[in-house]
């Protein structure tokens, strides 16, 4: 069989299995197996794939009908200009996510202490240190094992990690925290609400739920940042986060925390996305 029969062969198993996007997930799967670069597959769509190949993809095509989200699969997910290794012990990183840097490029600050609130796999963390390598990074999260992996893996000075759970104020006694105040705090933090975490896809339910629920309306994060920020951030800092359809409550919570400008800044599809929101 060769590379483009067994492409086909594939994107029609998950069209069938009602997959949004099967002729990408055939293409991500099918070049992580042989090797290739996803640009290569169409150049080297006559090459034989072998026996044993053939046998790990139809493992890999099991689990994609599952709904079980590609990169749990293959191990890792690109993000802005890194590729990371990712884990089910923390989000996946979105494409959306990436918002979140350019809002801060937009700025056209240079920042000195950056704060990354709920930083999972460490994604935005180790973005930030590509954008801003005299700054000092304190990321922070629950569970820091994915994190601390990828930052091993790039070779990142400039982060340092914290476990700590950021909704309990013993937490915010850290010294790392209290020592000196932040002028950016930053955070794709968890934002479902009960209601909303019933409604995840199924790929989705693939990920630890802490990583999506953000208390009983999604909006507790976003109070502990604000609050946070009251004596943590510096007077002409910035608070950027991430936020859903819920964005004008997020939004409020900022501007009843004294912010006088709260931002909200749209995505490539029109969405709300991000806040950002200046002392």
């Amino acid at each position: 069989m060769t590379a483009g029969e067994q492409y086909r062969r594939m994107a029609a198993r998950f069209e069938r299995a009602g997959l949004p996007t099967p002729g990408d997930d055939a293409r991500a799967l099918l070049a992580n197996r042989l090797g290739w670069s996803r640009t290569e597959l169409p150049l080297r769509r006559n090459d034989p794939v072998s026996l044993q190949a053939r046998v790990f993809l139809a493992a890999d095509a099991f689990r994609r009908c599952r709904h079980e989200p590609v990169a749990f699969i293959v191990g890792y997910k690109d993000f802005y200009r890194d590729r990371f290794f990712v884990s089910r012990r923390t989000l996946i990183p979105r494409a959306d996510t990436e918002h979140l840097l350019y809002a801060a490029e937009e700025s056209g600050r240079q920042f000195r202490r950056i704060l990354d609130v709920g930083t999972g796999s460490g994604a935005l963390a180790v973005s930030l240190s590509r954008l801003y390598p005299a700054s000092g990074i304190v990321a922070l999260d629950v569970d820091i094992a994915t994190a601390r992996k990828n930052l091993r893996t790039f070779g990142i000075g400039n982060v340092e990690l914290l476990r700590c759970d950021f909704l309990r104020e013993s937490a915010l006694a850290n010294p790392s925290l209290t020592n000196a105040p932040f002028d950016l705090v930053i955070s794709n933090p968890p934002y479902l609400s009960r209601e909303d975490l019933r409604l995840l896809d199924r790929g989705a339910k693939f990920e630890h739920p802490r990583a999506f629920l953000g208390g009983e309306d999604g909006l507790a994060f976003y109070r502990a940042i604000a609050s946070f920020c009251a004596l943590g951030l510096t007077p002409d800092g910035l608070a950027i986060v991430e936020t859903d359809h819920k964005f004008e409550a997020a939004a409020a919570v900022f501007r009843a925390a004294g912010f006088g400008t709260v931002e909200v800044r749209n995505d490539y599809n029109g969405l709300p996305r991000v806040i950002v929101a200046a002392r």
